[in-house]
């Protein structure tokens, strides 16, 4: 007969794999990653990990009395060894639970400097894992990272339950979760439409680009453009040194002599100072564009942080012509930046995003 207690065990089954799955989100280089880079208060990606298999080895330990006989910690300290090693020890702690019958579950255990049920301990243990949790998909956040389920829906995923948006893990279990882990990734694939997350009504119902041309959207690319990469003539590009080596739009080389500072490595991969010139007697310029993350910040619009800027003129006698003005919760955009009904030689000149990371551009001309 189940014990009247089987409902627990389901519940802590099933956050391991939510562990696990956050866990899963985060790339190998993330390790070192707090939520301040200087503010040592913050525990980093590792020290999270390192926490939670401490910490829940404890409490089943002098809590619960349940030791797995098992180091909690792996030998090397690399994402996939916690995966494996905390899916491991959970699952011999799991085993020992469903063991245990209902006399057990309500024996009382010091926990601290009270005395609770063992029933009252796994649930409060199960809490404080979806603490640490809710932390590291904050950060996953700051890293402007997607985020598939843990509970429910997400921004990634299609918004609120109300708008029915799907919950989306990215693994149907743990088997799937570690096979793919050791080959690189491969999780469920996500929507392409990010919607926001909130309750609050999101519009006033006001168009302000009826009002103001300056608010309206870039017209899409359209039909009719040859579409050009930014190193191939007639396009000139400048302002990222290693490109012919590493063919990354980087401010720094993707392998340093030395290494770099967080902050620096980190800012190298944002391209202000990038640019691409040519001389052309296009009568439409656009740009089709894969950016690295999505905007993101609170005192710079998109336009700004992730916005190619047109201008055209010889150096020294530009003027601006035109911005990309998308929708900002998308990591590709094609848009229109400039457009006269009459071809003629210009010389123009496109300047990257100032804090974002470009994956791919393309300029558009007809």
């Amino acid at each position: 007969m189940p014990s009247t207690y089987e409902f627990l065990v389901d519940t802590y089954d099933t956050e391991r794999l939510k562990t696990l799955s956050v866990w899963s989100m985060f790339d190998d280089d993330d390790l070192p990653t707090r939520p301040h880079a200087v503010d040592q208060r913050g525990r980093s990606l590792l020290e999270q990990m390192i926490h939670q298999c401490i910490s829940e080895n404890l409490w089943f330990c002098n809590i619960l009395g349940i030791d797995v006989g098992a180091s909690p910690l792996p030998d090397e300290e690399m994402r996939l060894a916690f995966l494996r090693c905390y899916a491991d020890d959970s699952a011999r702690r799991r085993e020992e639970l469903r063991a245990q019958n209902d006399d057990w579950w309500g024996e009382t255990a010091t926990f601290f400097d009270v005395d609770r049920s063992r029933a009252w301990v796994l649930m409060r243990r199960i809490s404080h894992s979806a603490h640490h949790r809710g932390q590291l998909t904050y950060l996953l956040r700051m890293l402007n990272r997607d985020l598939h389920s843990t509970y429910g829906p997400t921004a990634d995923t299609g918004g609120l339950p109300a708008a029915g948006a799907p919950t989306i893990y990215p693994y149907a279990d743990i088997d799937e979760l570690l096979e793919a882990q050791a080959r690189g990734g491969g999780k469920a694939p996500l929507p392409e439409v990010v919607v926001p997350v909130t309750e609050r009504p999101t519009t006033s119902g006001i168009d302000a680009g009826r009002y103001d041309n300056n608010m309206r959207s870039s017209e899409p690319a359209g039909d009719g453009l040859g579409w050009h990469p930014p190193d191939e003539a007639p396009l000139e590009l400048s302002g990222f040194c290693w490109f012919e080596e590493d063919h990354l739009y980087r401010r720094m080389p993707a392998k340093p002599p030395r290494p770099l500072p967080e902050a620096v490595d980190g800012l190298a991969n944002h391209t202000a100072g990038g640019l691409i010139r040519l001389r052309s007697n296009s009568r439409r310029v656009a740009v089709r564009v894969e950016l690295a993350g999505r905007a993101g910040m609170n005192h710079m619009p998109a336009t700004g942080q992730c916005g190619f800027d047109l201008y055209v003129g010889a150096p020294a006698t530009e003027s601006f012509a035109g911005v990309a003005k998308y929708d900002h919760r998308q990591l590709t955009y094609e848009a229109q930046l400039f457009a006269q009904g009459e071809s003629e030689w210009r010389d123009l000149t496109l300047h990257f995003p100032l804090y974002q990371g470009v994956r791919r551009v393309e300029v558009g001309l007809d």
